[in-house]
């Protein structure tokens, strides 16, 4: 399998992302992607920051830090939930109006392909993601030996 390599700073599976909770992602902060689907059938979608309706503001979070070592305490002592309720209070006692939705995602892009008239040989699929690199790799080697590629990149760069 050319092109395949494990990632330093990443993820990889042999098992393909049956739905797009499972899919690998990459993004720069202005542009994310995400893969999944069964290996001869694929879902690419694509999202930007512009595509979600905005509806609740997200810039109220109050500064928790202070609270930060009571409550790795109480994860030590007590266990998340009491650490959790111990950061909700503290979070309320500083404004934040409790838990709220994020916005909700409207999908830039969506490509959907297809590999046809191929099976794949054996127990070729691979799937991965390179963080540094900003990649998703998919490929498997069908049973005439051809190798199927597919990458997904997002530039990693700074645009000003």
């Amino acid at each position: 399998m050319r092109d395949f390599y494990f990632p330093e700073w990443g993820v990889w599976s042999n098992q393909h992302a049956k739905r797009w909770e499972e899919a690998f992602v990459v993004g720069n902060g202005n542009v994310g992607a995400m893969l999944f689907g069964e290996p001869l059938q694929q879902h690419l979608i694509l999202n930007a920051p512009d595509f979600f309706l905005k509806g609740n503001p997200m810039d109220t979070a109050p500064d928790l830090a202070p609270f930060l070592p009571e409550f790795r305490k109480r994860i030590q002592d007590d266990g998340y939930e009491t650490a959790i309720i111990y950061f909700e209070e503290k979070a309320t006692e500083l404004g934040y109006p409790g838990l709220t939705m994020s916005d909700p995602i409207h999908p830039l892009l969506q490509i959907d392909w297809m590999y046809n008239d191929t099976m794949i040989k054996g127990d070729s699929y691979r799937r991965m993601t390179d963080f540094k690199k900003g990649v998703i790799i998919n490929t498997f080697d069908d049973e005439k030996d051809q190798t199927f590629l597919s990458k997904t990149f997002i530039n990693n760069q700074n645009e000003s």
